[in-house]
This record gives structure tokens, sequence and C-alpha cells, in this order.
């Protein structure tokens, strides 16, 4: 008589890693460290069941109940994630945006005081 595999939710424990890091690699690399210094660690069967609860955090409360509730791989909430993805890298691609256009602001300040004081040599 063989020994049964264990599952949680229906899923091996290889398919619940690949689920965490399919999860994992949907957030931006801030919500990443901030879900490392949770205890995120994709490794052994409870630390793999604690670090879809630690996702779930920051996965699930992004999206509209209805979607949440759908099943992970229903198109309808695949696209309500990545929607939420894009969502957070366009706000960090505004805010690099914003750092270069200072840092450019202030470049061309100082050439035109360097100018200025060139010209009063």
């Amino acid at each position: 008589m063989g020994r049964k595999a264990r599952t949680e939710d229906g899923l091996s424990y290889r398919d619940f890693q690949r689920r965490n890091s399919k999860a994992f690699k949907i957030l931006s690399a801030d919500r990443r460290k901030l879900v490392k210094s949770r205890g995120y660690r994709n490794l052994g069967w409870d630390s793999v069941i604690a670090s879809w609860n630690i996702l779930q955090d920051y996965l699930v409360p992004q999206l509209h109940p209805e979607v949440a509730s759908l099943p992970e791989d229903h198109p309808d909430r695949v696209y309500a994630e990545l929607s939420v993805q894009l969502d957070e890298e366009e706000r960090g691609l505004e805010r690099i945006s914003a750092a270069i256009d200072e840092m450019a602001d202030t470049a061309l300040a100082k050439s035109a005081r360097l100018r200025t004081e060139l010209a009063a040599l």
C-alpha cells in the first residue's frame, strides 16, 4: 500500500510552489521586499502555505471581491491581477520619470550658472 501524497487546497506541493512563484513575480519590487520581510519562503509545506497566506494580503485586496473569488486561472482574474500589476508599474515609472526630470532641471540650472560664471571671466 503506497503512501498518499499530501495536498493542500487540492494542489500538490510543487503546484502550490508554482502558484506562489507566479503570484510573487506579479508583485512590484517594493512589494516583493515587503513580502519577504513578512516571512515569504517558498520551501517546505508549512512555509509554502504560510507564504501563500502572506501573498494574499498583497494580491487579493487589490481586486474587486467578485473577481477575487474567481479561480486563480480564470481569465477575468488573471486580467485583473495583471491590470493591478501594470498600474503599480506605471506609478513606479512615473516616480522614476519625476526623479529624472528633477535631476535634469538641477543639471540645467547648474549648467546655466556655470555659463554665467564663465562669461563673467
